[in-house]
């Protein structure tokens, strides 16, 4: 498989008081990053036209 078409996802594990914190960060690949960059789009229209939707309904 190229390298350039590997995801590659980074973990980062932090102990906090009684609970554990878990950050991830994935950077896609060269093929996938224009779907992901429109579904990433899209899910943001659908949080902002359904905000709209509570503001014009309350």
């Amino acid at each position: 498989m190229d390298e350039d078409k590997k995801s590659k996802t980074k973990s980062l594990f932090t102990s906090m008081n009684k609970s554990e914190k878990v950050e991830e960060e994935t950077k896609a690949s060269n093929e996938d990053e224009k779907v992901q960059e429109e579904l990433q789009r899209e899910g943001w229209q659908a949080i902002l036209d359904n905000f709209k939707k509570y503001v014009e309904e309350n």
